[in-house]
């Protein structure tokens, strides 16, 4: 547990004797010799104790793999980096990690923005998108001037680079960027369906591995649909995991065209990560999809409907990317 007062970490040591009387605590802060503070760390490492409270001196250069639970008192107070690197103390050995950040009811918009940017990125390498986030709520300045205000902040840092990479486009007098290449190798895509070629389709291996190459290469909504029909002339009818595996590509590609950075499917919905979310009107955008969609600061979120969830993903990536906010525009 973090508790970063010193002057109040022993009142709150008692407190947690009284609630559970059965817990062995321990204290450990900056404020103690440092042979006492490193017999406390090891004493905790060796299962000597149950709860180890503690100031922030934890954040960094200390680990325990055997505590699963993080509990941060006054987590409004603590800046994104140092919550971040508290959040990763704990899940480091087999199990499953937990943190707890406790807030007043009160707190700055700052704070606010803090904690919900750790609550939206909770995956793994997430420490970028938590870096810009934090880059955009202190405000990273004017690039061009000694003036520091934040300018950045009033539209966010996506937009913010994109606008400012075509104004140095117009002053050098250069034509405007196309459209990038469709290229998903960076796409993320997790959706509950299998998707591979069966050896009972396709006996040859180095036939299968020859088809495998050929559908990795797909760059084109057409190139994939002409795969599609080249694939029933030639093997027949496409077994479910033949159809999964080119709609998986399909949805890359429309992906990338939509400027999405992954596709997850969790618990009966589909997330669709973008990068632009936090700089737009969210509820607007909500309203303007409909059928139960909706978008949080980091992805719009889709139910996956049993019968209907494949059209209606196709449908939702197809209309974001012809909004015009896909990759290169």
């Amino acid at each position: 547990m973090v508790h970063n007062r010193v002057h109040s970490i022993e009142l709150l040591q008692d407190q947690l004797s009284e609630i559970v009387p059965e817990a062995r605590i321990i204290i450990g802060h900056g404020q103690m010799p440092e042979r006492q503070l490193e017999s406390v760390m090891a004493a905790f490492s060796r299962y000597e104790y149950d709860i180890l409270i503690a100031t922030t001196i934890i954040e960094s250069g200390i680990d325990l793999p055997n505590a699963n639970t993080l509990i941060v008192d006054r987590a409004d107070q603590l800046g994104m980096a140092q919550l971040y690197q508290l959040r990763g103390r704990v899940g480091r050995g087999a199990q499953q990690g937990y943190a707890y950040f406790f807030h007043p009811k009160s707190m700055t918009e700052e704070a606010i923005a803090r904690l919900n940017t750790l609550a939206e990125h909770t995956q793994l390498g997430a420490g970028y998108q938590i870096a810009m986030r934090d880059l955009e709520i202190r405000g990273a300045g004017d690039i061009l001037s000694t003036k520091q205000t934040g300018h950045v902040s009033a539209i966010g840092l996506h937009l913010y680079t994109q606008l400012l990479n075509q104004a140095v486009r117009e002053l050098k007098g250069l034509p405007k960027e196309k459209r990038a290449p469709i290229n998903t190798a960076g796409i993320i895509l997790d959706l509950p369906i299998a998707a591979y070629l069966p050896a009972d389709w396709i006996p040859e291996i180095a036939l299968r591995l020859q088809v495998y190459r050929r559908i990795g290469a797909l760059a084109e909504l057409d190139e994939v649909f002409a795969m599609t029909d080249e694939l029933k002339d030639r093997f027949g009818v496409l077994p479910p995991a033949v159809e999964g595996l080119l709609f998986q590509i399909e949805m890359k590609i429309l992906a990338q065209m939509a400027g999405a950075t992954a596709i997850l499917g969790r618990e009966g919905e589909a997330h669709i990560k973008l990068p632009y979310l936090g700089e737009i009107d969210r509820n607007r955008m909500a309203r303007e999809l409909g059928g139960g969609v909706s978008v949080s600061r980091v992805a719009v979120v889709m139910p996956m409907v049993a019968d209907t969830w494949r059209e209606d993903l196709r449908d939702l990536l197809t209309r974001l990317a012809d909004s015009g906010r896909g990759s290169g525009v």
